[in-house]
């Protein structure tokens, strides 16, 4: 959506107290009540596309706008987790102003209502609502696998991984997605890389990924997991089994046929391949030359933008463009830097309890990692 212009002495204050319904939104029916979370917004609707827009840049979501209806479906995968809702905005008559209802529409309540915190956060930083209420009750706390008594030698058994893998290799769709859920939280904790290396698990994502390319449209809900297992992997030392197992002719398979997709829901699976590619080619570079030839004409299906404001590339096309650059620059020099430009600090991206690091960092991550340190400790 291009970038519209208004005046920003109207933002979210009208002293003039005019209503601010130029271009129609709806009017919802008296006896009809507000549902999920709302909030009275004073200022003009091009105003909040405008800055909607940025947001869903900092809190990783996916639009798409209805301008009959003024109203965005709105896909959002915090932890890597699935969420859908509905944003839309309302004329208010009677107070002179608008409101703006969220709705959730598919996902769990506890990661819709964190992820709506952030959005929320974000809009009061453009004048935009009230923000997140001091009262509020805080986010729900991640738990992970660590040893509670700090044991240095301790690790996840193989025999805990049985389970989710059997799901995993399981025909039946949800018990398959269910056992690809339960991976991602395991493969982005240390503890489970012994038991990941014994039961060859990336190899098994991998093959469930692959036949899920022909499922129609289970196969975005499945690759999703997939891709995200294998983003996590690419930097968690799984690197060698993930080549061996064929993730490059997989990666660029995927990205090749879904290039002219206008599902939504396509948009992270993207991204999560893009990311696998930088970080084996930050890892591979030196041997990599036919390669990197092919990932090129791959990534070039996506005509990637010439453009020197990085403001204006979507999440996807900032990490083509970190692609690009990672194939053009050797990873021994310094330019781990220039992807921390990725995605705001506040995104997943970034965030070091979601593991998510930048991706050209991947190479260093695993050089340190060789040595037995942790990748997250220089950085």
């Amino acid at each position: 959506m291009s970038a519209l212009t208004v005046d920003t002495n109207k933002m979210n204050k009208n002293n003039n107290n005019e209503t601010t319904n130029s271009v129609g939104a709806p009017v919802k029916p008296s006896f009809i009540n507000y549902s999920g979370s709302h909030f009275d917004y004073n200022g003009t609707v091009e105003y909040f596309l405008e800055q909607m827009d940025k947001v869903s840049i900092v809190c990783c979501c996916d639009l798409s706008y209805n301008t009959k209806t003024y109203e965005y479906e709105v896909v959002a995968y915090p932890n890597d987790t699935y969420i859908l809702y509905a944003v839309q905005i309302f004329c208010e008559p009677k107070r002179n102003c608008h409101v703006i209802e969220f709705r959730r529409l598919d996902g769990c309540g506890f990661t819709y209502r964190d992820h709506i915190m952030e959005v929320w956060t974000e809009l009061k930083e453009r004048d935009i609502g009230p923000g997140v209420s001091t009262t509020a009750k805080p986010k729900m706390p991640t738990l992970d696998m660590k040893s509670l008594d700090k044991d240095d030698d301790f690790s996840v058994g193989v025999d805990a991984l049985q389970g989710p893998l059997n799901l995993v290799r399981d025909k039946v769709f949800y018990k398959s997605h269910m056992g690809l859920t339960m991976l991602i939280s395991a493969v982005k904790n240390p503890e489970t890389r012994k038991a990941f290396n014994e039961t060859r698990a990336m190899t098994i994502v991998m093959e469930v990924g692959k036949v899920a390319k022909g499922m129609a449209k289970l196969d975005v809900s499945i690759l999703q997991v997939v891709s995200a297992i294998l983003r996590e992997g690419a930097v968690r030392g799984y690197h060698e089994e993930m080549v061996e197992g064929g993730v490059l002719e997989f990666a660029l398979d995927i990205l090749g046929n879904s290039h002219t997709s206008t599902q939504k829901e396509i948009l992270e699976v993207q991204r999560n391949f893009v990311d696998v590619l930088i970080s084996l080619v930050g890892i591979y570079y030196e041997q990599w030359h036919g390669e990197i030839r092919g990932i090129k004409e791959v990534i070039q299906l996506f005509n990637p933008r010439e453009t020197t404001t990085y403001s204006e590339l979507d999440r996807l096309e900032r990490k083509i463009q970190a692609l690009l650059y990672a194939m053009e620059n050797s990873p021994t020099r310094d330019y781990f830097d220039y992807v921390v430009r990725d995605s705001p600090t506040t995104s997943r991206d970034h965030v070091v309890g979601d593991s998510r690091y930048p991706p050209m960092k991947a190479y260093a991550y695993m050089k340190s990692s060789e040595d037995g340190k942790d990748g997250r400790d220089k950085y």
